[in-house]
């Protein structure tokens, strides 16, 4: 294989990172999820988006968290946070709530099924962290270094 030239090369490095930013479940994510789902998960499992799974996964690991506060660990704006979290608690998988006394601050927890769901995605990531591992793998700690030096160069251009 020939070696790619410079501007082929960035083309290449922006296109494999905008499909990776944008990302969806796909069809093998999905596949996966519907496999090691439960049955009576599996219709709600097909409608939910990545960023469902992130606000399901934030819920459960900052519990005593304000809804306003989750923008301090996820990229994902408050108003479609509120939006999501609607959605999730439409669906059953967590609810909405406020203190006694305090109607202003909503706060989050999440349902036996979102509890459900959050461990799915928590095995997801196990899965997807033993096939990152795989893949690293191939590439010496020189080219992982160079990948890590650039992402961390283009990030703080952002």
């Amino acid at each position: 294989m020939s070696e790619l030239s410079r501007k082929e090369l960035s083309d290449t490095i922006r296109t494999e990172l905008a499909e990776f930013r944008n990302r969806q479940i796909d069809e093998e994510t999905m596949t996966w999820y519907l496999k090691n789902s439960p049955n009576e998960l599996k219709d709600a499992v097909q409608k939910m988006t990545l960023n469902d799974l992130d606000i399901i996964d934030l819920v459960a690991n900052h519990p005593d968290e304000r809804l306003s506060d989750f923008t301090k660990y996820t990229t994902i704006r408050q108003g479609t946070i509120s939006k999501i979290a609607a959605k999730l608690d439409q669906a059953g998988f967590l609810e909405k709530f406020h203190e006694p006394g305090n109607q202003k601050t909503t706060y989050l927890r999440l349902l036996p099924n979102g509890e459900l769901i959050h461990e799915l995605h928590r095995r997801y990531h196990r899965d997807m962290d033993q096939r990152m591992a795989a893949a690293l793998n191939q590439f010496s700690d020189g080219d992982l270094n160079a990948v890590r030096a650039f992402l961390q160069v283009i990030n703080e251009t952002d």
